[in-house]
């Protein structure tokens, strides 16, 4: 818990509630833990992963591959892709035919480019003027988090920039699909 976190309790006729200030967004959940607790939670997840083990191997009998390849698919195709796409800008022997071998190399990379970084988290930009501070009031059966900025502003641009590089090598593959052979 931050130096900077702020106390207030606060009982009305029907509620008892208390308020605090944190630094950021769910600051007030991070607890320590000790030593038996830790070892605990390790062994428990050491089980939890063992049956996560037999469970894939079981789904690739039933189903020729494990379901996580499905719940990710975007993550598993990108891990597929992307070095097929880099021998293929490798060998580059064959172009389609309304590009040149440069022009076609360009493409790839940008192909490339966009299965390697679809998933990278780009943060906005912040004014300086921005409060990143939240108040947290805990009720009986619920927590609420309210920010304490009023005037600073987000810049959303560099976000939106990200998905449109990477919106356009994706489209770059759709258009050229037909055309990833050698």
């Amino acid at each position: 818990m931050s130096s900077k976190t702020r106390f207030t309790s606060i009982t009305t006729s029907s509620n008892a509630y208390t308020t605090k200030i944190v630094d950021s967004l769910f600051d007030d959940i991070r607890t320590k833990t000790n030593w038996r607790t830790k070892i605990l939670r390790r062994t428990i997840n050491f089980y939890r992963d063992l049956r996560y083990f037999f469970m894939k191997i079981c789904q690739r009998f039933q189903y020729g591959f494990p379901l996580e390849q499905v719940w990710e698919f975007h993550c598993w195709h990108s891990e597929i892709v992307v070095p097929r796409l880099k021998l293929l800008k490798k060998i580059r022997s064959k172009h389609p035919t309304d590009l040149t071998n440069e022009e076609w190399g360009d493409i790839l990379d940008k192909m490339i480019w966009s299965f390697e970084n679809h998933d990278d988290v780009i943060e906005p930009t912040y004014s300086e003027d921005y409060d990143h501070r939240y108040e947290v009031a805990s009720y009986e059966k619920f927590t609420s988090y309210t920010t304490l900025n009023k005037t600073g502003t987000i810049d959303w641009s560099p976000v939106r920039k990200h998905e449109t590089k990477v919106q356009e090598g994706l489209d770059l593959f759709a258009k050229y699909y037909l055309n990833l052979w050698d």
